[in-house]
C-alpha cells in the first residue's frame, strides 16, 4: 500500500511538470509570435533575448549591445529609455530612429519596463516596440502637402496682386493714348 502512495505522488509529480512545460512553451510562442519588437536587455546593454519579429528585422543578436544592433552606435544612445529605467525602475516611452539589418532607416515607439531581481533592483529591461515607419513617412507626406499647399496660395496671391498692378497700367495707359488722340494736355497729365 506504501507503495502505491509513492508511484501516485510521483505520477502527480509528473502531471504538475507536464502542465509546467505545457504552459512554458505557450509562453514561448506568445513571446515569438507578438507582431511587434521585443528585446530583454541586460545591464551591461548587451540583448539577453528577442522575439521572432525583433531577429527577422534586426538579425540573431544575441549577447550584442542594443545600441549596436539597433542604431549601429558605439555608445550608449542619448535620452535611452533603457537606461532610464535601469535608474528608476519605472516604464519609459519614447520615438527612435534605427536601422534594420537591411540597411533601411526605421521608426519605432518604444516602451521599455523593469523585470525586477528583488523589490528594488532591476535585473533586466524588457524593450517592447512598434514599428512605425509607414506613420512617419505618412506625417511627412502631410507636411510636404501643407507647405507645397501654401507655396499654391502665395503664389496666387502674388499673380493676382500682378494683374492688379497689370490693370492699372492698362487703365492708365488707355487714359493717356485718349488724351494723345484727343490731344487733351489735361487728360494725359490726370
Amino acid at each position: 500500500s506504501g507503495q502505491s502512495n509513492k508511484v501516485e505522488y510521483l505520477m502527480e509529480m509528473s502531471n504538475t511538470v507536464t502542465e509546467t512545460d505545457r504552459w512554458q512553451q505557450e509562453y514561448q510562442i506568445l513571446f515569438d509570435r507578438v507582431p511587434c519588437y521585443i528585446s530583454v536587455i541586460g545591464e551591461d546593454y548587451r540583448i539577453v533575448r528577442a522575439n521572432e519579429a525583433f531577429r527577422n528585422n534586426f538579425g540573431n543578436v544575441i549577447g550584442q549591445h542594443c545600441y549596436k544592433v539597433y542604431k549601429r552606435r558605439n555608445t550608449k544612445c542619448p535620452n535611452c529609455p533603457a537606461e532610464k529605467t535601469f535608474k528608476d525602475g519605472n516604464v519609459h516611452h519614447s520615438t527612435q530612429q534605427g536601422i534594420s539589418k537591411a540597411g533601411e532607416k526605421i521608426h519605432y515607439a518604444v516602451s521599455t519596463s523593469p523585470l525586477m531581481r528583488d523589490s528594488e533592483t532591476v535585473a533586466h529591461v524588457i524593450e517592447i516596440s512598434d514599428d512605425i515607419t509607414e506613420l512617419k513617412k505618412l506625417e511627412h507626406d502631410v507636411i510636404e502637402a501643407e507647405r507645397l499647399a501654401a507655396v499654391g496660395q502665395t503664389v496666387a496671391g502674388l499673380a493676382h496682386s500682378i494683374k492688379n498692378l497689370l490693370m492699372g497700367l492698362e487703365g492708365g495707359k488707355y487714359i493717356v493714348s485718349l488724351g494723345l488722340n484727343k490731344n487733351d494736355k489735361n487728360m494725359i497729365n490726370q
